[in-house]
């Protein structure tokens, strides 16, 4: 483009005939302009003799003194008209240079696009060879992947200069997948490699999967409500083949089984309540409510194991107020 755009800045051979034209009329000018200066200082000296002889007729009472006043404005008029010649010619003399200075500059003008033609040339022969070089390079250049596995993402999409170890490719294999789940650092410190994963809202089953390890160090993330949480990447492998249609990076909801017993009395949360020091329930004994101390081994947000305090089958008040009193009679709907 820059070779193309060399021509353009060559004056064109009018421009030159145009300064040389203007040289010539701003040398006609400025003769014209001082042969009027001569004949205006000539017109002056006669004015300025005959100013001098109408002072000395008028002292011998010879003339008027409006002949003497008419000599004297003649005088002063015919000085204002040279000072205006003598502008004048200076300004033509200032054309006439700065015609004679455009000339040489244009002229040089004609010469510095051939320069600069040899420059570009050699610029692109020197492009040229090392677009060769690299052409030849990349003939002779095998990248080959460390795995096998499918194109994941391709980190750079339009074609540029890479430096070693730079990523060209993300390669993986969708079916040997692992999950990554992050946790609170406080749940972390409960999770144990081996606890079995229930990963569920894939747009599938749920799938079994087990801990593999725990990561050791925790960062930080701003919660949805912009407090900063400290939280560990939980990370397991799926028990089972996973299903095609789950790809890397895909969202999942994981549930991390700490704790399970088959024959566990379980009830929900919502019927606990504090009491003293211990968890308590109403029990529902004959319609009446009845507050029953309990001991509580493990619970989850939902549900809470019962170790002592309750017997299969007995009926519990969830949410129960602070208005229910021992022995209030109970109505179930």
């Amino acid at each position: 483009a820059q070779l193309t755009g060399v021509d353009t800045q060559r004056p064109k051979p009018e421009a030159l005939a145009q300064a040389e034209a203007q040289l010539r009329s701003a040398t006609a000018a400025r003769e014209a302009t001082a042969a009027q200066v001569a004949q205006v200082r000539s017109d002056l000296d006669q004015a300025r003799r005959d100013r001098a002889r109408a002072e000395d007729l008028y002292k011998e009472g010879a003339i008027s003194r409006r002949e003497l006043e008419s000599a004297q404005l003649e005088a002063t008029r015919q000085g204002q008209e040279l000072e205006a010649a003598q502008q004048d010619l200076q300004q033509a003399i200032a054309a006439v240079t700065t015609a004679q200075e455009a000339i040489p500059l244009l002229r040089a003008e004609q010469q510095d696009p051939d320069y600069l033609i040899r420059v570009y040339q050699a610029q692109m022969a020197a492009v040229e060879a090392e677009l060769a070089n690299l052409a030849d390079e990349a003939q002779r250049t095998t990248i080959t992947a460390p795995v096998a596995g499918t194109v994941l993402r391709v980190p750079e999409a339009s074609a540029r200069y890479v430096q070693a170890g730079d990523s060209l490719l993300d390669l993986g294999n969708p079916a040997d997948l692992e999950l990554v789940i992050d946790v609170l650092s406080a749940d972390a410190v409960k999770i144990q490699p081996g606890d079995r994963i229930w990963v569920e809202q894939w747009g599938g089953e749920p799938l079994a999967a087990t801990v593999s390890r725990v990561e050791p160090s925790a960062f930080t993330e701003v919660s949805a409500l912009g407090v900063e949480e400290q939280r560990v990447n939980i990370i397991g492998q799926f028990a089972d083949p996973v299903a095609a249609a789950l790809g890397d990076g895909y969202r999942t909801e994981a549930r991390i089984v700490i704790w399970s017993d088959d024959h566990a009395l379980q009830v929900p949360v919502s019927a606990l309540y504090r009491c003293a020091q211990d968890w308590c329930v109403f029990v529902v004994d004959e319609g009446r409510a009845q507050e029953r101390p309990i001991t509580v081994g493990q619970r989850s947000t939902t549900a809470a194991a019962i170790a002592t305090g309750l017997e299969p089958g007995e009926q519990v008040i969830l949410h129960p107020s602070e208005e229910i009193e021992v022995g209030d009679r109970v109505e179930l709907r």
